[in-house]
């Protein structure tokens, strides 16, 4: 009790950082423990939502990042109708979204063309490995979500290095699952 004389200090940039919501297209696999997947998973990320659009942990962010593992993605036919329900789960989210690829969007094939057809499909070829900036500060979004081939691995060191030498006086914050 009492009035505080401390001016409530307000953030130049917020966000929050979310991850392995394990969301699956068939709600009655994350209902339960009998299969291989994480129970009520895509009710709690529906909670999530919601929690953040009710500001039940302060105001609402500037954005919210998922890195990876958003979905339970058991295998490749899968991975498309599950990343359709997390879309839908993120739908009412009230602050743009950025997504992380994660080891179980691609099977842990990092670069493999066909386990990132369903992400692409779903978020864009422009956010697979990619940066943006807020206030001032660049996010580096890297994906590796499992190097199948060294080769794959090389590729996105080679990326992410230039993307660093790049913007050597900027305050950058690297996302990856």
């Amino acid at each position: 009790y009492g009035i505080s004389t401390r001016k409530e200090v307000q953030p130049l940039l917020s966000f929050a950082q979310i991850n392995d919501l394990h969301v699956q297209s068939d709600e009655s696999l994350s209902r339960s423990f009998k299969h291989q997947s994480y129970a009520r998973a895509n009710e709690k990320a529906r909670w999530l939502v919601d929690a953040i659009n009710r500001k039940l942990f302060g105001p609402v962010p500037n954005f919210v990042v998922g890195v990876g593992d958003l979905i339970h993605g058991e295998n490749l036919d899968n991975l498309g109708s599950d990343l359709k329900a997390l879309k839908e789960i993120l739908k009412p989210l009230s602050c743009p979204f950025y997504p992380v690829v994660g080891n179980h969007e691609v099977l842990q094939k990092e670069r493999s063309p066909e386990h990132l057809k369903a992400y692409v499909a779903t978020f864009g070829k422009d956010r697979v490995e990619y940066t943006f900036t807020q206030h001032g500060m660049l996010f580096v979004v890297l994906n590796d979500s499992g190097a199948t081939y060294p080769e794959f691995a090389k590729q996105r060191n080679e990326w992410l290095h230039e993307v660093l030498d790049g913007n050597r006086d900027r305050p950058k914050i690297i996302l990856c699952h």
